[in-house]
């Protein structure tokens, strides 16, 4: 663990922090390249009422899987209430490779309680980021100790590499099927037909333009499949 007391920490990807709106009053970070720090922080902005008596807000950090930028109005309505009722009114910044929450509740650093909450609710911040900015997958629970694991990674599961290639392969084949199918189709109809409707030159345009549709339509049919399966596999 790391301890900072009394800083202006414009290295800090917050923008509060960025822009020298606010220092540091006191924090603990974990000294692991995917840090967590949790504190207190005071705001230096001008005040506009010499009466007015500032208060530490507390700040959670945590370092994320990659660069992202985003802000919290996607975060979970669970999470949300955890935070809510830690920090009271809060934001949250995902910006480079950390991700920010600002609350306006003191972080307390003398109640063990509130300090294990507030490391907590960091990790579940960057848990959070990672998976909805980065695509990155939530960690694996672990199996009880004594107990093996129960299956290895599941080959079914959308993000499996596995997947993703049969996935790929059916879209090729598909694609080849209908290139070719849909071609050779065509010109078999047309030598039928040509037999049949020689000299007939209205009657060859109409048939034309009824095989032009019919493709069209087939074309269009393929890719809604396509898509489909995309927003399927997405929202898994």
């Amino acid at each position: 663990m790391a301890v900072d007391r009394d800083l202006a920490e414009t290295r800090y990807a917050g923008s509060l922090f960025a822009h020298k709106q606010c220092a540091v009053l006191g924090s603990v970070r974990t000294r692991e390249a995917a840090f967590v720090e949790v504190g207190d922080r005071m705001s230096l902005e001008p005040v506009r009422d010499r009466r007015e008596q500032r208060q530490p807000e507390v700040f959670l950090r945590a370092r994320l899987a990659g660069e992202a930028m985003g802000d919290g109005s996607h975060i979970p309505a669970e999470l949300d209430e955890r935070i809510r009722h830690f920090a009271g009114p809060y934001w949250v910044e995902v910006w480079r490779d950390e991700v920010t929450l600002l609350g306006q509740r003191p972080l307390d650093p003398g109640s063990p309680d509130r300090v294990r909450e507030a490391f907590a609710l960091a990790e579940a911040l960057a848990q959070w980021a990672d998976s909805t900015f980065l695509g990155a997958q939530p960690p694996v629970a672990l199996a009880p100790i004594g107990q093996p694991p129960a299956d290895g990674p599941d080959s079914s599961r959308p993000g499996h590499p596995g997947v993703a290639a049969r996935q790929a392969l059916t879209t090729v084949l598909a694609t080849l099927g209908l290139l070719v199918g849909g071609s050779l189709a065509f010109a078999i109809v047309m030598s039928f037909l040509g037999d049949h409707l020689r000299g007939d030159r209205a009657m060859s345009r109409l048939v034309v333009g009824i095989l032009i549709a019919l493709t069209m339509v087939a074309v269009s049919l393929f890719l809604r499949w396509v898509l489909s399966r995309r927003e399927r596999d997405d929202t898994r």
